[in-house]
Protein backbone atom coordinates (compact mmCIF):
# COMPACT_ATOMS: atom_id res chain seq x y z
CA UNK A 1 0.00 0.00 0.00
CA UNK A 2 1.52 3.18 -0.75
CA UNK A 3 1.84 6.37 1.80
CA UNK A 4 -0.67 8.08 -0.51
CA UNK A 5 -3.39 4.93 -0.59
CA UNK A 6 -3.22 5.20 3.10
CA UNK A 7 -3.77 9.27 4.01
CA UNK A 8 -6.82 8.77 1.40
CA UNK A 9 -8.72 5.73 3.83
CA UNK A 10 -11.25 7.64 6.00
CA UNK A 11 -11.51 6.59 9.15
CA UNK A 12 -14.59 6.43 12.45
CA UNK A 13 -12.96 7.43 15.39
CA UNK A 14 -13.10 4.51 17.68
CA UNK A 15 -15.42 4.44 20.23
CA UNK A 16 -14.41 1.70 22.83
CA UNK A 17 -12.90 -1.55 22.14
CA UNK A 18 -16.11 -2.67 20.31
CA UNK A 19 -16.68 -0.64 17.23
CA UNK A 20 -19.52 -2.28 15.08
CA UNK A 21 -19.97 0.39 12.62
CA UNK A 22 -21.61 -1.80 10.16
CA UNK A 23 -24.00 -2.64 12.66
CA UNK A 24 -23.98 -6.21 12.60
CA UNK A 25 -23.47 -7.29 16.06
CA UNK A 26 -26.38 -7.56 18.40
CA UNK A 27 -26.44 -4.82 20.89
CA UNK A 28 -26.52 -7.53 23.79
CA UNK A 29 -23.93 -9.03 22.53
CA UNK A 30 -21.54 -5.78 21.98
CA UNK A 31 -21.90 -4.55 25.71
CA UNK A 32 -21.04 -7.85 27.03
CA UNK A 33 -18.10 -8.09 23.98
CA UNK A 34 -16.81 -4.50 25.26
CA UNK A 35 -17.37 -5.15 29.06
CA UNK A 36 -15.26 -8.34 28.33
CA UNK A 37 -11.95 -6.67 26.20
CA UNK A 38 -12.08 -3.71 28.70
CA UNK A 39 -11.72 -6.27 31.85
CA UNK A 40 -9.36 -8.31 29.93
CA UNK A 41 -6.67 -5.41 29.08
CA UNK A 42 -6.93 -4.05 32.53
CA UNK A 43 -5.83 -7.72 33.57
CA UNK A 44 -3.08 -8.03 30.65
CA UNK A 45 -2.79 -4.83 28.92
CA UNK A 46 -3.19 -6.59 25.50
CA UNK A 47 -6.03 -4.44 23.35
CA UNK A 48 -8.14 -6.37 21.33
CA UNK A 49 -10.53 -3.94 19.01
CA UNK A 50 -12.87 -5.06 17.54
CA UNK A 51 -14.14 -3.53 14.17
CA UNK A 52 -16.54 -3.68 11.84
CA UNK A 53 -16.99 -1.36 8.49
CA UNK A 54 -19.71 -1.43 5.79
CA UNK A 55 -16.25 -0.33 3.28
CA UNK A 56 -12.75 -1.05 2.88
CA UNK A 57 -12.51 2.18 0.67
CA UNK A 58 -11.30 -0.12 -2.21
CA UNK A 59 -8.05 -1.37 -0.75
CA UNK A 60 -7.47 -5.45 0.81
CA UNK A 61 -8.64 -6.14 4.25
CA UNK A 62 -4.64 -6.66 4.83
CA UNK A 63 -3.78 -2.89 3.94
CA UNK A 64 -6.96 -1.22 5.07
CA UNK A 65 -5.78 -3.92 9.12
CA UNK A 66 -2.10 -2.45 8.95
CA UNK A 67 -3.75 1.07 8.15
CA UNK A 68 -6.53 1.17 10.71
CA UNK A 69 -4.15 -0.41 13.27
CA UNK A 70 -1.41 1.99 12.72
CA UNK A 71 -4.09 5.07 12.69
CA UNK A 72 -5.59 3.73 15.99
CA UNK A 73 -2.58 2.97 17.96
CA UNK A 74 -4.21 -0.54 18.94
CA UNK A 75 -1.63 -1.87 21.76
CA UNK A 76 0.58 -0.43 24.39
CA UNK A 77 3.39 2.51 22.37
CA UNK A 78 6.68 0.50 22.77
CA UNK A 79 4.78 -2.77 23.87
CA UNK A 80 2.55 -3.20 20.34
CA UNK A 81 0.42 -5.86 22.37
CA UNK A 82 -2.73 -5.10 20.12
CA UNK A 83 -4.75 -6.94 18.05
CA UNK A 84 -7.65 -6.00 15.90
CA UNK A 85 -10.22 -8.05 14.85
CA UNK A 86 -11.76 -6.57 11.31
CA UNK A 87 -14.83 -7.62 9.77
CA UNK A 88 -15.96 -6.33 6.41
CA UNK A 89 -19.53 -7.98 5.82
CA UNK A 90 -20.74 -6.22 2.51
CA UNK A 91 -17.37 -7.42 0.92
CA UNK A 92 -17.52 -10.80 2.76
CA UNK A 93 -14.22 -10.61 4.47
CA UNK A 94 -12.34 -10.39 8.01
CA UNK A 95 -8.60 -10.00 9.11
CA UNK A 96 -7.17 -10.48 12.40
CA UNK A 97 -4.42 -8.32 12.42
CA UNK A 98 -1.87 -8.83 15.62
CA UNK A 99 1.03 -6.63 17.09
CA UNK A 100 4.41 -8.10 17.47
CA UNK A 101 4.33 -7.84 20.73
CA UNK A 102 1.59 -10.61 21.06
CA UNK A 103 2.72 -12.32 18.30
CA UNK A 104 4.69 -15.30 19.85
CA UNK A 105 1.42 -16.24 21.48
CA UNK A 106 -1.28 -15.31 18.80
CA UNK A 107 0.39 -16.33 15.81
CA UNK A 108 -0.34 -15.91 12.21
CA UNK A 109 -1.05 -19.73 11.82
CA UNK A 110 -3.77 -19.35 14.95
CA UNK A 111 -5.30 -16.45 13.51
CA UNK A 112 -5.96 -17.94 10.42
CA UNK A 113 -7.30 -20.92 12.65
CA UNK A 114 -9.78 -18.71 14.75
CA UNK A 115 -10.94 -17.60 11.06
CA UNK A 116 -11.21 -20.87 9.42
CA UNK A 117 -12.66 -22.40 12.45
CA UNK A 118 -14.71 -19.92 14.22
CA UNK A 119 -15.52 -16.60 12.36
CA UNK A 120 -16.28 -18.16 8.66
CA UNK A 121 -18.43 -20.95 10.09
CA UNK A 122 -20.77 -18.50 11.90
CA UNK A 123 -20.85 -16.04 9.20
CA UNK A 124 -21.83 -18.51 6.70
CA UNK A 125 -24.54 -18.75 9.56
CA UNK A 126 -25.18 -15.20 9.21
CA UNK A 127 -24.50 -15.29 12.96
CA UNK A 128 -22.20 -12.42 13.10
CA UNK A 129 -22.40 -11.63 16.88
CA UNK A 130 -21.86 -15.40 18.12
CA UNK A 131 -18.94 -15.35 15.56
CA UNK A 132 -16.84 -12.46 16.68
CA UNK A 133 -17.80 -12.83 20.10
CA UNK A 134 -16.57 -16.72 20.06
CA UNK A 135 -13.61 -15.31 18.31
CA UNK A 136 -13.03 -12.25 20.60
CA UNK A 137 -13.08 -14.81 23.52
CA UNK A 138 -10.68 -17.45 22.14
CA UNK A 139 -7.96 -14.42 21.65
CA UNK A 140 -8.08 -13.66 24.57
CA UNK A 141 -7.58 -16.92 25.92
CA UNK A 142 -4.90 -17.69 23.88
CA UNK A 143 -3.11 -14.19 24.61
CA UNK A 144 -3.46 -15.13 28.38
CA UNK A 145 -1.24 -18.53 27.15
CA UNK A 146 -4.56 -20.48 28.64
CA UNK A 147 -5.58 -22.54 25.52
CA UNK A 148 -3.23 -23.43 23.12
CA UNK A 149 -5.55 -25.12 20.36
CA UNK A 150 -8.44 -23.42 18.44
CA UNK A 151 -11.55 -25.79 18.81
CA UNK A 152 -12.79 -27.34 15.40
CA UNK A 153 -16.39 -26.52 14.07
CA UNK A 154 -18.33 -29.31 14.25
CA UNK A 155 -19.90 -30.07 11.05
CA UNK A 156 -23.09 -30.12 10.76
CA UNK A 157 -26.01 -31.17 8.16
CA UNK A 158 -27.42 -28.12 6.14
CA UNK A 159 -31.14 -28.11 4.80
CA UNK A 160 -31.09 -27.02 1.02
CA UNK A 161 -32.11 -22.97 1.82
CA UNK A 162 -29.05 -22.70 4.47
CA UNK A 163 -26.67 -24.63 1.67
CA UNK A 164 -27.71 -22.28 -0.87
CA UNK A 165 -27.05 -18.87 1.68
CA UNK A 166 -23.92 -20.98 2.14
CA UNK A 167 -22.68 -21.23 -1.20
CA UNK A 168 -23.19 -17.58 -1.75
CA UNK A 169 -21.57 -16.22 1.21
CA UNK A 170 -18.49 -18.38 0.39
CA UNK A 171 -18.69 -16.31 -3.54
Amino acid sequence: MSAQTAFALDFQKPRGFVNDFADIIETSAENQLEASLENFEKETSHEIAVVTVNSLQEVTVEEFAVALFAEWGIGKKGVDNGVLILVAPNERVARIEVGYGISGALTDAKSSEIMQNILIPAFKEWDFSGGITKAANITMQIAKGEIVDVPKTAKVKFTFEQLIMLIFFAY
